[in-house]
């Protein structure tokens, strides 16, 4: 599910959507509140969902097809 605040995660750079994973883990880790929890629960899946997405998609570029050009 995806949380209806998480900002457009497409604009962010590889470097701030793991410092901001990081952050959103400790976060999770220093509270205590169940609802606040769910929360943050629903915007580490957002970011983890889009630093998957990236990496599938460099791993598509990177595939050996791709490289190789027989004709």
């Amino acid at each position: 599910m995806t949380h209806p605040l998480s900002p457009n995660l497409k604009l962010l750079s590889d470097k701030d959507l793991f410092e901001k994973l990081q952050s959103l883990h400790a976060t999770f880790y220093k509270t205590s509140n169940p609802h606040i929890h769910m929360q943050i629960e629903m915007l580490i899946d957002d970011y983890q969902s889009e630093i998957d997405r990236r990496r599938k998609v460099n791993k598509e570029d990177l595939d050996i097809d791709n490289l190789i050009k027989v004709v």
